[in-house]
Formats: C-alpha cells, sequence, structure tokens
C-alpha cells in the first residue's frame, strides 16, 4: 500500500470527497483538516473545506472558510456561491442577498470575470475549466438571492429576482414554482396578480 503524502492536494481532497460521498464525515473531516493544514493558501481548500462544514451545519465555520477563498481568488464564482448559502443558513439574509448582487453585478459588467480560468477545479466538479456565468450557471445566484429577498419581506424584489432567472432560462421549472409560491404568499387573495 502506498504512503499518503500530505503534499499531494489532489489526493487529500479526493479523500476527503470519497468519504463525504460515503457519508463519513469523521474521515471527510479529518482530510479536509490535513488539506487545510498543509495548503491553507489554496482557494480550492477553502471552498472544499467551506462546503464540508456547511453540510455539518457549521455556517460560521463556512463563512470563515469562504470568506479565505475570496480573498485568495477574489472572482471565485463558488465561493461566493458558498457564502451567500452559509450566510442564509445563518439566517444573515441580508448579506446573503448583498453577496448575490456582488456575484451578479461581477457577471454582468466585468468580461474577464465570466471568462475567468478556474484552473484545477475540474477535478473537484468545480465550474471545470472556464467559469461562464451566462445563462444556467447564474442560476444558484439568482436563486439564492430571491430566498434572501423573501425572507426578508422584499417580496417585489424576490418576484422579479425570479422573473430574471426564468428570462435566462424559461424552461426552468423550480424557478417557475418558487415564483409561483412566492406571489401566492405575498399578494392578497383578491389581487388580480395572483
Amino acid at each position: 500500500a502506498g504512503r499518503l503524502e500530505p503534499a499531494n492536494q489532489k489526493a487529500l481532497l479526493s479523500l476527503a470527497l470519497v468519504y463525504s460521498d460515503r457519508g463519513d464525515a469523521e474521515a471527510a473531516g479529518r482530510y479536509i483538516r490535513l488539506a487545510l493544514r498543509y495548503h491553507a493558501d489554496s482557494p480550492v481548500v477553502q471552498l472544499l473545506a467551506g462546503r464540508y462544514y456547511l453540510n455539518e451545519g457549521s455556517p460560521d465555520q463556512a463563512i470563515q472558510h469562504a470568506q479565505t477563498a475570496v480573498a485568495l481568488q477574489p472572482e471565485y464564482p463558488d465561493a461566493l456561491l458558498l457564502l451567500a448559502s452559509a450566510y442564509l443558513m445563518k439566517g444573515d439574509y441580508t448579506k446573503a442577498e448583498a453577496t448575490m448582487d456582488q456575484l451578479i453585478t461581477k457577471q454582468s459588467s466585468n468580461s474577464s470575470f465570466s471568462a475567468q480560468k478556474a484552473s484545477g477545479l475540474g477535478a473537484y466538479g468545480l465550474q471545470g475549466g472556464v467559469a461562464d456565468f451566462s445563462g444556467r450557471r447564474v442560476a444558484p445566484a439568482w436563486y439564492i438571492k430571491a430566498i434572501a429577498e423573501n425572507r426578508l419581506g422584499k417580496s417585489k424584489d424576490a418576484i422579479q429576482s425570479l422573473q430574471r432567472l426564468l428570462s435566462l432560462d424559461p424552461s426552468d421549472e423550480v424557478a417557475r414554482i418558487a415564483l409561483e409560491e412566492v406571489v401566492r404568499s405575498s399578494l392578497p387573495l383578491e389581487s388580480p396578480q395572483r
């Protein structure tokens, strides 16, 4: 049997993902912590650590790792999505909305953002190759934004976000159902828009 070298970031992360997929959170956490120990300066390691802690129900730790990933690679869509998801889990809807606004604004105003190379991420199932945020790939940002807006009581904004999402992909059945639910819950019974 071969010996695992701590310097092998890909091996550590692969083992963490395998154990996570098998439902062995303890072993996955062990490999995540090893990866952090030896590769804390890697945005991919920080992202996967954040995902691990989010799955374990620790949004504060997920936020810490997502923020580190963004600090290491400011235009990292997956890290921004993770950060907003952790804010949602924590109940900080204002920060979740602001983070998605940041991502959506960068996506629409900065062409280098949508053509950013995410080297090495493909091996981990993360936006392999080019982080293209046109069309369907921006959907998670609009979903998270709409959820945060709705929970903040900003149902009109949530409706607009879901309509924007549907304009990107009219066949998105989940977005259509979410839009119907927000409209139904936010409008009076006698409203003609309902």
